[in-house]
């Protein structure tokens, strides 16, 4: 039912045309004759370029976070109206938003132990991956000392909306699942998945790479997250021969969870031999394990490839045409 209303929310953004109207108020911004003349200004100053620059940004930026938090409240209202057309109980709505209230709350601890995941007998964990690399570029511009938090906000506070919405919501006793609980719960499991997969596919490496080995750590016998791990890292080692990796992998970030932040710095830190060294001792410590998986063999075989180990490419060969 909460997902439901999720969906009845994101619809009314559709159906009230707001992704059109933010993209239409950007483009009247940066083709404005007042910006024009206020970037040339700034442009013939000879101090505080980065300031008045971000000064610029921001005076836009408050206005339109202040326009979409109006949106939110747009969208609340009108998704209510079609969650009210549905048999689910509409007090889910105000469960929903009580959640979305919590859930910085409710993040799990950090899990991800990059030194143990990453070492191997024969290439062990290289403490230079985690070193710190101080840069002005590794902090988001929206950052607390930049910007007041409050009025960069996308969204209002789930208490207000809960405020406005609560009149709207009459006596309901609608279900809290139109399909049985069971049936909801392996779909849950499943969009665990498929939402690593889509964020890879997005060419987000470094964040699909973060969800599977979280998802690795609550299936530790899925021969998916394992094969897709070392993907993973054969993708980033072409991408760096590539000369791409910057487009695939975000910088890292404090407002960021400590283990992504140190993943990212990690691979921001590796050089391509090490990345491919990685995909290969990762795969092949679950040889024995999972090598009658064809996607999990042949990401072993690319990783083998890669090393120019060409005895032991012989005889995954050979392995291969036996079986």
């Amino acid at each position: 039912s909460q997902v439901a209303f999720v969906l009845c929310h994101e619809i009314a953004h559709q159906n009230l045309n707001h992704a059109f109207e933010d993209l239409e108020e950007y483009v009247a911004f940066k083709n404005s004759k007042e910006t024009k003349q206020k970037i040339k200004e700034i442009e013939r100053s000879e101090y505080n370029i980065y300031e008045q620059l971000v000064e610029l940004y921001k005076d836009f930026l408050y206005t339109n976070r202040r326009y979409s938090r109006t949106q939110e409240t747009e969208a609340d209202a009108e998704g209510l109206a079609y969650f009210a057309n549905t048999d689910y109980d509409l007090k889910e709505a105000l469960k929903c938003l009580e959640r979305l209230d919590l859930i910085d709350e409710s993040k799990p601890i950090d899990t991800l132990q990059l030194a143990e995941i990453f070492d191997f007998p024969n290439y062990p964990f290289k403490a230079s991956w985690l070193e710190e690399e101080v840069s002005m570029f590794n902090d988001d511009i929206e950052s607390e000392e930049v910007f007041q938090q409050d009025s960069i906000k996308t969204h209002p506070d789930c208490p207000h909306r809960i405020e406005l919405l609560t009149p709207k919501i009459t006596a309901n006793f609608g279900q809290l699942f139109l399909q049985d609980s069971t049936t909801f719960s392996k779909f849950k499991e499943r969009l665990s998945f498929e939402e690593a997969v889509h964020i890879q596919e997005s060419d987000n490496i470094g964040r699909a790479l973060y969800r599977y080995l979280n998802l690795q750590q609550e299936h530790p016998e899925d021969v998916f997250t394992y094969t897709k791990v070392g993907n993973a890292f054969m993708e980033l080692y072409h991408a760096m021969k590539a000369h791409n990796f910057e487009q695939k992998v975000g910088l890292p970030n404090r407002k960021y969870r400590t283990d992504y932040y140190d993943l990212l710095r990690m691979l921001h830190n590796m050089r391509s031999s090490e990345m491919r060294r990685v995909a290969y001792y990762y795969l092949k410590q679950n040889e024995v394990q999972f090598s009658e998986n064809e996607d999990y063999f042949l990401a072993l075989f690319q990783a083998t490839t890669l090393m120019n180990k060409e005895e032991e490419v012989a005889k995954l060969k050979q392995q291969y045409t036996d079986n």
